[in-house]
């Protein structure tokens, strides 16, 4: 994780309930997500990435039926500019995305 951003984006917040931010190094961009004790769903678009594909490690909070609340659940998948993500947060959780471009 780096130390120092070249840019940062706010994606959607409200104050006291929850907040998604975007922060870039180089071409790589890290998106993260936080909820108060409300369990919500966030749906922020990547329309700010370049007109490449991009990897997307997506970190998440393991469902309810999960009995050790500290597990996580890591997909990857291909996005680009036209996806929306589909950020379903715990009650008190988040979630963290690293997107990096494809290699052509």
């Amino acid at each position: 994780m780096p130390t120092t951003w070249d840019e940062t984006r706010v994606l959607d917040a409200k104050p006291g309930e929850y907040v998604v931010i975007a922060r870039r190094k180089a071409e790589n961009w890290y998106i993260g997500a936080i909820t108060n004790h409300e369990a919500r769903t966030i749906k922020p678009s990547l329309d700010f990435l370049s007109d490449a594909q991009y990897n997307a490690e997506i970190y998440s909070d393991a469902p309810a039926s999960d009995p050790n609340l500290n597990h996580l659940v890591k997909v990857v998948k291909q996005v680009n500019k036209q996806t929306v993500l589909n950020m379903i947060l715990a009650s008190g959780g988040g979630q963290v995305v690293h997107l990096y471009p494809l290699k052509r």
